[in-house]
């Protein structure tokens, strides 16, 4: 136990708590990251990343399958962190990503507190969106529009964040616990052209 101006806290030993086997080391994404990087130890790594982290962030693109066009430009700094732009030339839609897989492989997990239990696969969820897709596209949202959600957090929820993100559109939610007055608190910040709720909040 040690104390100063700080406060008071404790010192542990410089033995590590864990160390993952080697086997579990190779086969993290991270190990497969620094493979497809060129560099041998995650010290090289984070080295080269501060160094020179418009090649970081051009590794991270090609290595984490983003879908879309990165440009030309990584990065532009500033005279702070805050201030630098990555990807200026870029183009793309986080969907596009997000939706990558379309089989019968589990996509969602839900489980209510009631017990209530739905899984959704990326082929169930690719047709779930589509449906999302087809509603907002008729009621005139696109790029700019704003939709905002009173529904509970399911797979819904999320199928509709999609759809909403895919024709450039901006989405807010909250759960129907919110209560009125802090529903309308949210939304009237966003101005919303369409709301979609739930009938119903078991």
């Amino acid at each position: 136990m040690v104390s100063g101006r700080q406060g008071v806290g404790i010192v542990f030993g410089m033995e590590p708590i864990w160390t993952p086997a080697p086997a579990r080391v190779e086969g993290s994404l991270l190990a497969q990251f620094m493979s497809v990087a060129g560099v041998e130890s995650y010290a090289d790594l984070h080295a080269r990343s501060i160094a020179d982290p418009a090649w970081f962030w051009r590794q991270f693109w090609d290595s984490c399958g983003v879908v879309g066009q990165a440009g030309d430009r990584v990065l532009i700094e500033g005279e702070r962190m805050r201030e630098a732009v990555f990807f200026p030339d870029a183009r793309l839609n986080v969907v596009d990503t997000l939706l990558a897989r379309n089989d019968d492989s589990l996509a969602l997990m839900f489980r209510g507190e009631a017990g209530h239990a739905l899984d959704m696969i990326w082929s169930e969820l690719h047709a779930r969106v589509s449906q999302y897709q087809q509603a907002l596209r008729e009621a005139a949202v696109g790029v700019g529009s704003r939709v905002a959600a009173m529904m509970a957090n399911t797979p819904d929820i999320y199928a509709l964040m999609l759809a909403t993100a895919s024709v450039g559109a901006v989405f807010t939610s909250v759960s129907p616990d919110f209560g009125a007055a802090a529903a309308v608190d949210r939304f009237s910040q966003v101005e919303p052209d369409l709301l979609f709720a739930s009938d119903r909040y078991y």
